[in-house]
């Protein structure tokens, strides 16, 4: 008999019990005759397949049985099926299934198996054809599995298992490394996968034919060695009764190990495969989130940076003013400035149960008075929404890929925590990560109810968009990243003439826009925020300020953009750019095969190369190249990661390796940073924020020039001056004149820092400030190159 590979097979899923095996009816059929039969897959076994079929022709059946052999043969060049066959034609219990291609052993195994079901045999042994196997075990296991002779059923176990490794068992003649090896092996199977089964791996096996319906173990899909772990799998999970009957396991009598490399490779894969695929989707992205959120925490203590300390300063004093915010001045908008008025409060209430907890007079460390727990801790949930977001952004642009919640959450969670993007400093661009992030995710879905004919949820979604792009913009002024994909979004149905639908769109998202600044400029302004203020701050600053950086940056400049792009790329950001970027090549300069994509239809590959390109432009046109503002593209890398997933699935492990070596990077960054004695110019700064805590009083004030205003707030220090950083100085007081007024008059500050022995610096003219300095104010404290003056008496 000849058996095509191309031939019919029976359908795949989990197959119904289906109408009851002869000696499962009932106690009346159990003493009718059994028939089973031996299934022996070959490929190129002629030197020993006669030995073998002499013993398991010669075995005697239990009593009732009626046993036979069914050789399935690959069409063995050397022979092997012809053999079978002659022999076959003198022999009625023996049977030969020729396949005319050679696809592996589970797929011989699963033909035999078809075959046995289809000519009505009750129970099938799975055996190999080296001799490794003991022919004279099959008579005790069909005895074992069929119970001819008992008054009942309820008792047969539905497979028995030759093993090696239960009491009784044992291999003979292996070497040391093979034992262990197949040892490691069980244990790796039974470990992921929870298998009660000692000898996961073993292929000498009996079923009852009830049983292989129920396993399902001819819809399964290994096609090596893989296909024992997989029918042991589903047994157990569909409440088959395993028994392991003890054998002696021989090293093969003849011919070579059908073994290889890229079978264990598989078999270890399929492994995890099938453990992963009985893993809820959700489940791997809480397991990140709460990985990402315990690298967060372990940065909880670190001393805060200038922009942190600066803006906590800001919002602790906002109100109605001279300036901008209250006494400061910062080029800022204002979500930004309520944020870290959250993060005050937050360090109030920490404060209290604090006191509460260890008394009011117990010393506090630094890390707590100082605001830094509580604005890491904002921080935190801005990356915990952040994970979940992503997790549901990519879960929509790929549907039907199980991975995508978690790899979106893994990119979110990986990048979001950081260092060498700047993520351990809590700013303007990691808090506007999760607007921006479900700004994108309003998109999507604006741009599937749209697909779909839902109207009136379309304009929800885009005016819900336009809000966010406002709420983006009102932290961080380049987070514009929903604007640009509902531009595109838009231009995309306009081309598609869809244009009423685009102008929909249009005025949906620009009314949520409007709605969303005017909110935010009437809370400012409630607040004592001139409008007019407000918009020279967060936009035609900006302008004067790329022009000052671009005319007198100094050296330093330079030096920081190099870093920032080795970051992006030491981190792995770049390669997972990459990745989706390069052309893909298959073995012998084949073009790898693309998806149609399976997700909602967006745009998407246009949606990655725009807000991917606008965040790079975001980031090269900031003009200081400080690490931060790389966490800026993490929207970004999450699109591209959802776009890979849908329109390239053949790249998905090489993003895997990419956030592989991304998280054990992040990872050592974490501790490092954790871990790490404070730098040099950390300690210098922390002495000084120390000196004037120590020798101030309520009343006294202080100017930092210029920059670093976390000095101050550590120090629990105002100051007169309402500039607190470097680059407002440049563009605002270049000349100096409002400090050199501010230190003639007589709210002069008590002590003025000074980074170096001169108020001059690049884009700054000092003549005027550094002279009233020295007649004013003397040196009482030096920190490497940090100055300390004091007001004289």
């Amino acid at each position: 008999m000849t058996l095509s590979p191309d031939s019919p097979q029976p359908s795949p899923g989990t197959p119904d019990r289906g109408p009851a095996a002869p000696l499962a009816a009932g106690v009346g059929l159990v003493l009718a005759r059994a028939r089973a039969v031996v299934v022996v897959p070959t490929y190129c076994e002629a030197e020993g397949i006669d030995a073998i079929l002499d013993r398991l022709l010669a075995l005697t059946p239990p009593d009732g049985v009626d046993l036979d052999v069914l050789v399935v043969d690959d069409e063995s060049p050397d022979g092997t099926g012809d053999l079978v066959a002659a022999r076959a034609a003198t022999d009625p219990r023996l049977h030969l299934l020729r396949r005319h291609d050679r696809t592996g052993l589970g797929a011989a195994y699963r033909d035999g198996f078809a075959h046995a079901l289809a000519e009505g045999y009750d129970a099938v042994v799975q055996m190999d054809a080296d001799g490794s196997h003991p022919a004279d075990a099959v008579p005790a296991m069909l005895e074992r599995l069929l119970g001819h002779g008992s008054e009942g059923s309820d008792d047969r176990p539905d497979v028995v298992l030759g093993s090696r490794y239960v009491p009784g068992g044992r291999t003979e003649g292996w070497p040391l490394r093979r034992r262990l090896l197949s040892r490691a092996a069980n244990g790796y199977a039974r470990t992921v996968l929870g298998l009660g089964t000692r000898d996961a791996t073993a292929g000498f096996r009996a079923w009852s034919a009830d049983a292989v319906r129920r396993a399902g173990v001819l819809s399964t899909r290994s096609s090596g060695y893989g296909f024992q772990v997989e029918n042991t799998w589903h047994a157990e999970r569909r409440g088959l009764r395993v028994d392991e009957h003890p054998i002696t396991f021989t090293e093969r009598e003849t011919g070579a190990s059908k073994m290889s490399l890229a079978t264990a490779r598989e078999a270890w894969m399929l492994v995890l495969r099938w453990r992963l695929g009985e893993v809820r989707p959700w489940t791997p992205v809480v397991l990140v989130l709460a990985l990402a959120l315990i690298a967060r925490l372990a940065m909880l203590t670190q001393p805060l940076t200038s922009d942190e300390g600066g803006f906590l300063m800001v919002a602790a004093q906002w109100h109605a003013g001279t300036s901008l915010y209250g006494d400061y001045w910062v080029d800022r908008p204002p979500l930004l400035i309520g944020l870290f008025q959250l993060a005050d409060l937050l360090r109030a209430g920490l404060l209290g149960a604090a006191h509460a907890v260890l008394g009011g007079g117990a010393a506090l460390p630094a890390w707590l008075t100082d605001g830094a727990a509580a604005l890491r801790l904002v921080g935190l949930g801005c990356v915990a929404v952040s994970v979940l977001l992503a997790a549901r952004l990519t879960s929509l642009l790929a549907p039907t890929r199980r991975v995508a919640p978690l790899l979106g959450a893994a990119v979110a969670g990986i990048f979001l925590v950081d260092p060498l993007l700047g993520a351990s400093e809590v700013d303007g661009e990691l808090l506007a990560a999760p607007l921006v992030l479900g700004g994108l995710l309003t998109v999507v879905l604006a741009w599937r109810a749209g697909d779909v004919g839902r109207t009136r949820a379309a304009l929800g979604w885009w005016a819900l968009a336009g809000l966010l792009t406002a709420a983006g913009f009102g932290v961080k002024q380049s987070m514009l990243d929903v604007g640009v994909a509902g531009a595109v979004a838009v231009l995309v149905l306009l081309r598609r003439g869809r244009r009423g639908e685009a102008l929909r769109a249009v005025g949906a998202l620009g009314l949520g826009v409007v709605v969303g600044c005017a909110a935010m400029v009437a809370w400012a302004a409630l607040r004592g925020t001139d409008p007019v203020q407000l918009l020279h701050a967060v936009v035609t600053f900006r302008f004067r300020a790329s022009a000052v950086i671009g005319a007198d940056a100094s050296s330093a400049t330079p030096a920081r953009a190099l870093s920032l792009v080795s970051a992006f790329a030491g981190s792995g950001a770049l390669f997972l750019l990459l990745v989706a970027a390069v052309p893909g090549l298959r073995r012998r300069g084949l073009a790898a095969p693309r998806s149609e994509g399976t997700g909602v239809g967006v745009p998407l590959g246009l949606l990655c190369v725009a807000v991917v390109a606008w965040e790079l432009v975001a980031v090269a046109a900031g003009g200081s190249y400080w690490l931060h503002y790389l966490i800026g593209t993490v929207p970004g890398l999450v699109l591209v990661a959802g776009w890979v997933l849908d329109r390239r699935p053949y790249r998905g492990r090489r993003v895997a390796g990419v956030l592989a070596y991304a998280a054990a990077v992040g990872v050592a960054a974490v501790a490092v940073v954790a871990t790490a004695a404070p730098s040099t110019s950390a300690a210098d700064s922390a002495q000084v924020s120390h000196y004037l805590a120590a020798h101030s009083t309520p009343a006294d004030t202080a100017v930092v020039a210029f920059g670093d205003p976390a000095i101050l707030e550590e120090a629990g220090l105002a100051s007169p001056y309402p500039e607190l950083w470097s680059l407002p100085v440049r563009v605002r007081d270049a000349d100096l004149t409002t400090l050199t007024r501010v230190l003639r008059s007589p709210e002069a500050p008590t002590f003025v820092v000074v980074d170096g022995d001169s108020l001059a610096t690049w884009g700054v003219d000092a003549t005027r400030a550094e002279a009233v300095l020295l007649e004013r104010y003397r040196v009482v404290h030096v920190a490497d190159d940090w100055h300390v003056y004091r007001l004289r008496a």
